[in-house]
């Protein structure tokens, strides 16, 4: 029996693109991934770690990658908590229905 070639990462996603369930499925988890990229792209752009987050929210660094890691597996936190972790970063919460 032939074991099938191995693919890269870039191929095998490429692949996956061609499957319109799969294509279906990205649509439905599309604005979770959104907001875990401008969650993660915030903190980054201030050169803050997570332990920097957490000390200005007055919290523990587990909360607050707890909280990052809940938003990639679509979860999302509490306003509360992102408004929290806005502040920390000197910044607003701005929800918005478009």
């Amino acid at each position: 029996m032939r074991t099938p070639p191995k693919m890269t990462h870039d191929e095998m996603i490429a692949q996956w693109k061609k499957d319109p369930e799969f294509l279906k499925e990205c649509e439905k988890i599309k604005p979770e991934f959104d907001l875990l990229a401008r969650v993660l792209d915030a903190r980054k752009s201030m050169k803050m770690t997570q332990a920097d987050v957490a000390a200005r929210m007055n919290t523990h660094r587990e909360t607050v990658a707890r909280m990052e890691r809940q938003l990639a597996d679509g979860k999302l936190p509490t306003l509360t908590m992102l408004e929290r972790y806005a502040q920390a970063l000197g910044k607003r919460l701005d929800i918005r229905f478009v």
